[in-house]
């Protein structure tokens, strides 16, 4: 089996969470003895002005794709991320040379300019095609710009123009399923395949009275609800350890600079999250959008740790009762959960592991993912 993958990373965040797993299953899949071309341009190599022209269709890229086609026989082109640098372009040229397409679908953006279906603290699913995108447009969602909220709704247009060239939509969670189909993409195309995490290996030990917090420190992510929770909720048990950086990095400081109880790492290494998730009593990931999938979450249960979560979009598929707590997503609620994890000290820690173990290591997505790339190829 040869596999051209192609994704646009982001050059903002190179380690972002899409980046990181084109990456991983990439080589993951040359493991299992496929065969990988990459094809993964980077958004800081142009000026935003080509930047955005390039979004629209580019040319560059679909000549590029060709030339990969014409030059190797490829039975399976598999795309990721194609905005900025891709653009919709990449698709109708696979198509064009009768090599079956195969998408994972990451985020929002086939419905939404910013990608996270958020805004004003609120989810929000105002722009729907029949609209044009103008709520969009109006609200400048895409980088609080008039001007590229413009470009990204343009770049709607071919994008839905050549979602008929795709063979088989893989969304990273149930949620990401409904919602493509909600928004006209056939049911009959669209398969689930969540993303893995490495195996940390079986961790066993003392549990202490902490929970931990690992991701981007922004709203959407429920950091000011967590901070919140914690310094109000009267006599909130244990400690909290946040990891991660952001835009709301300067509140998380200030909040453990004045509460004993809370703790910011800042950046932390994977492999050291890992160690300090298997002494913590649980996860807690208190998202307000609707995560496509959670893969913080799943970090934690390869580690043993059970999570405390608001459950939304894709956390669903990930967490239930026996692995972690689903809570509203109120300080009431985040407040019961993590009392009640600190509380149990990581019991639900064991069936956490199993479930990862189940549905979410290297060789089950793997195997999923070489039977869906069979099936194309095959029809």
């Amino acid at each position: 089996m040869n596999v051209l993958v192609a994704h646009s990373r982001y050059s903002a965040d190179p380690h972002t969470g899409e980046n990181v797993h084109v990456e991983r299953e990439s080589t993951a899949l040359e493991r299992a003895g496929v065969t990988v071309t990459r094809y993964t341009p980077s958004s800081s190599e142009l000026s935003p002005s080509r930047l955005a022209a390039r979004s629209v269709w580019s040319r560059d890229a679909a000549r590029d794709i060709r030339e990969l086609l014409a030059d190797q026989a490829i039975d399976v082109f598999h795309v990721h991320n194609v905005q900025p640098m891709l653009s919709p372009a990449v698709i109708s040229t696979a198509a064009r040379a009768n090599v079956p397409v195969v998408a994972t679908v990451h985020n929002y953006r086939f419905r939404c300019l910013p990608a996270i279906n958020f805004r004003d603290g609120h989810v929000c699913h105002d722009c729907r095609p029949a609209n044009l995108f103008m709520p969009g447009v109006r609200h400048r969602c895409y980088r609080d710009s008039a001007a590229g909220s413009v470009v990204a709704a343009i770049g709607q247009v071919p994008a839905r123009a050549t979602r008929r060239h795709v063979s088989r939509w893989l969304a990273i969670s149930n949620h990401v399923a409904a919602r493509l189909a909600a928004d006209g993409v056939p049911t009959e195309r669209i398969s689930v395949h969540h993303n893995f995490c490495p195996d940390p290996g079986e961790g066993a030990g003392t549990r202490t009275d902490e929970v931990l917090y690992a991701g981007k420190l922004t709203e959407d992510k429920g950091v000011r609800l967590l901070l919140d929770t914690w310094t109000r909720a009267p006599d909130m048990p244990g400690r909290l350890l946040i990891a991660g950086r952001g835009p709301l990095e300067d509140d998380v400081r200030a909040v453990a600079d004045a509460h004993g109880s809370v703790t910011y790492l800042g950046g932390v290494p994977l492999d050291d999250l890992t160690a300090i998730r298997r002494r913590c009593s649980a996860a807690v990931v208190p998202s307000l959008w609707e995560e496509p999938f959670g893969l913080t979450a799943v970090e934690a249960m390869a580690a043993g740790t059970p999570v405390v979560t608001t459950g939304t979009g894709g956390l669903a598929d990930i967490v239930d009762e026996t692995t972690g707590w689903l809570v509203e997503p109120t300080e009431n609620g985040l407040a019961a959960g993590l009392a009640a994890a600190v509380a149990d000290r990581g019991l639900r820690g064991t069936a956490a592991r199993a479930r990862y173990l189940e549905h979410f290591t290297e060789e089950v997505a793997v195997r999923r993912l070489v039977g869906h790339y069979e099936a194309v190829a095959n029809a």
